[in-house]
């Protein structure tokens, strides 16, 4: 269940079967883009998709081919932004809630 975990999805732009934005704005409108940022990679991106994908809420767009280290530091840096939004999230509905009990 991508809404009760953390961490990163990974895309290729350019997949066997489709075309990665479409896997992206699938994930770009639900619930676990929220959580889980996305980070597309590709040998053939260009300003028009980096845009695209940026406009659909992508962490990064990185170019093939991707140096090791850079990767991942990105989804390191994905993963713990990923961890600390949804503890935020969470603190800030405990905080609703409780709220909502002393105004009952």
């Amino acid at each position: 269940d991508l809404n009760r975990r953390t961490g990163c999805t990974l895309v290729d732009l350019r997949l066997a079967e489709e075309y990665g934005m479409g896997l992206i704005q699938s994930l770009s409108g639900s619930d676990a883009a929220v959580h889980r940022p996305n980070i597309v990679i590709s040998g053939y991106a260009d300003v028009a998709n980096t845009l695209e994908a940026m406009q659909l809420g992508c962490w990064t767009v990185l170019q093939k081919p991707v140096d090791l280290e850079l990767l991942r530091r990105t989804v390191r840096e994905a993963c713990q932004w990923s961890r600390e939004n949804r503890a935020r999230l969470q603190h800030e509905a405990e905080i609703r809630r409780l709220w909502a009990t002393i105004n009952d």
